[in-house]
């Protein structure tokens, strides 16, 4: 099964299942010191996203993010109001519906209109959706405010970009073949800006990266991206 078989399964797996796990009361982190002025816990929250980008250089198919709590710290200095600090793991996808996403030689990312690609493996074929996948760690600073079940926050986070690969598609013989790549460039570090609201541990996030976070090293693909996903505390 593909990356994005299996992302997208997974994205319809949790809209239906894991809003059965909230809870009644709200979740209790790991450490909370006595005046409750800070607090430490792991694997707090998942979010699964689905990504809107705005690009000139391709045409966008469905694209969509996980991302995974790792650590969370909280410091309270009044009751309501607090700063959020963490880690994240996250996992982006972004398609291409009529361009393949491409590497020179030196690795480094070309969105071609998907005839002129590798014409030895994929001559005589209909254009195939393509896209990009990006492993990164994240490190999230958020203002947040604590109003009984009621949670909202605002920040910026900085992003750690591990790993990356292309990928598009061709059919053959019947069957629909996937030619991935590793090791593609991306800028290893970028940032976005991002919100949540959650009720009950359970709720809705937003990102937002722009241009100027420059995903690509060479500005060969421009793009901006948002992010609309569900997050839910574990």
């Amino acid at each position: 099964m593909t990356s994005m078989k299996k992302m997208f399964l997974t994205v319809l797996a949790a809209l239906f299942i894991l809003p059965l796990f909230a809870q009644d009361e709200t979740l209790e982190p790991l450490y909370s010191s006595s005046n409750g002025k800070v607090e430490f816990d792991m694997l707090s929250h998942i979010g699964f996203g689905y990504n809107i980008v705005k690009t000139n250089d391709f045409k966008p198919a469905f694209s969509s993010e996980f991302m995974m709590n790792i650590l969370d710290l909280g410091l309270y200095p009044t009751q309501n109001f607090g700063i959020k600090l963490g880690v994240d793991f996250t996992y982006n996808n972004l398609g291409s519906r009529e361009s393949a996403f491409i590497q020179t030689k030196d690795h480094l990312i070309k969105a071609v209109d998907f005839p002129s690609v590798r014409l030895d493996e994929t001559a005589g074929i209909t254009q195939p959706p393509g896209g990009l996948n990006v492993f990164s760690f994240t490190a999230p600073l958020l203002l947040k405010g604590v109003f009984n079940k009621v949670e909202i926050g605002a920040g910026a986070e900085a992003c750690y970009n591990v790993s990356s690969e292309t990928y598009y598609y061709f059919r053959q013989e019947n069957r629909r073949v996937e030619v991935s790549e590793s090791k593609a460039k991306v800028n290893r570090f970028t940032y976005d800006f991002l919100a949540f609201l959650t009720y009950n541990d359970f709720g809705v996030y937003f990102k937002y990266r722009p241009k100027s976070a420059r995903l690509f090293p060479d500005g060969s693909v421009d793009l901006s991206f948002m992010t609309v996903g569900i997050v839910l505390g574990l």
